[in-house]
């Protein structure tokens, strides 16, 4: 299987492309960081940049062709390294990039990860009362941005082929 791991530098991806190989995948790294060290085939991208991003699942970039599943890790960790303005631009547009993309390769196997910390820089809908931690600050279970809500359940309904119940 032909799989594309986004953000396959990290601490996340680095372990996802060792164990995808290890388990016979062929597998493509897509990532603006250049990785430590080269484990499989890299092509730097900028998934705030939806051409780069579809360029590379549709097939345009001979070696992501075809592309059987996308394996979504790409995203600025937590909050520190940007301001919360900036993660979070990055993270819902690269997000929305790639779940774009995916579609429009025709691609149904898409598996995605959040970071797991999350900046508290919006208000939560969620009616459940935040939970207190010494490591992150939870924003909710629901997003707090009306359009966030039908675009997601598009994007996993064309992604992965259908909601879950």
């Amino acid at each position: 299987m032909r799989i594309v791991v986004t953000g396959g530098s990290g601490k996340l991806g680095r372990v996802t492309l060792d164990e995808l190989v290890a388990h016979g995948h062929e597998v493509l790294n897509l990532d603006l960081q250049p990785p430590r060290e080269s484990r499989v085939p890299f092509t730097r991208i900028d998934f705030t940049d939806f051409g780069q991003i579809a360029e590379a699942l549709t097939g345009v970039d001979t070696r992501a062709t075809p592309v059987d599943a996308v394996v979504h890790l790409a995203a600025i960790p937590s909050a520190g390294f940007t301001t919360n303005a900036a993660t979070f631009r990055n993270n819902v547009v690269s997000s929305y990039n790639v779940f774009a993309a995916a579609r429009l390769a025709g691609i149904k196997n898409v598996v995605f990860a959040r970071p797991a910390r999350r900046c508290s820089a919006l208000p939560s809908t969620s009616r459940r009362p935040m939970r207190r931690s010494t490591r992150s600050i939870r924003c909710g279970r629901r997003a707090p941005i009306p359009w966030a809500r039908p675009s997601t359940r598009r994007w996993l309904a064309n992604s992965a082929g259908g909601i879950p119940s």
